[in-house]
């Protein structure tokens, strides 16, 4: 049903430990491989054998909440890929709904007021059809995920506490 945690006054959701675990695992195996050919003295062995390092190391990284989540609060959202960090209030937020980025379905949001966005910004947000858009569905259905930041947005708009 849903990757997420109530947490005081919010909620945290998490993508799919098995995907990056399976890719960490992929990691594990291209590191392998490419130490096999390093040992058998071919020089692409060594960036073979980098890359899976690089991958595993990635993947394990993404395994932690504290690298990969959705933090939905009364008062804004967070979003944590990575070692990147952004914040959204709930009324900078227009809407969210189903969006395709490279074929993929996930959910697309628009600004409430495009007036601080660079020109070029609002140009490629016209074309793509969304402002932003979150990387994961974290265990949520698309349907459900933008339905679930439209009702926290919602509440938060209106004055009433969110998250049902």
């Amino acid at each position: 049903m849903s990757g997420g945690a109530e947490t005081a006054g919010g909620r945290v959701l998490t993508p799919n430990k098995l995907k990056y675990a399976l890719l960490a695992l992929f990691g594990l195996v291209v590191f392998v491989v490419g130490l096999g050919f390093a040992l058998a003295g071919e020089w692409y062995g060594w960036l073979i054998l980098a890359l899976g390092v690089a991958v595993g190391l990635s993947c394990l990284l993404m395994l932690s909440p504290r690298f990969a989540s959705l933090t939905l609060a009364p008062e804004d959202f967070t979003l944590r890929s990575g070692f990147v960090h952004r914040t959204w209030r709930w009324d900078e937020v227009s809407d969210f709904f189903t969006a395709y980025v490279d074929r993929s379905r996930t959910v697309g949001f628009n600004y409430a007021d495009r007036a601080g966005l660079s020109a070029f910004k609002i140009k490629v947000g016209d074309v793509r059809g969304y402002d932003e858009y979150l990387p994961e569905t974290y265990r949520m259905d698309v349907d459900d995920l933008a339905a679930l930041m439209n009702d926290w947005r919602r509440r938060a708009t209106a004055g009433g506490e969110a998250g049902a």
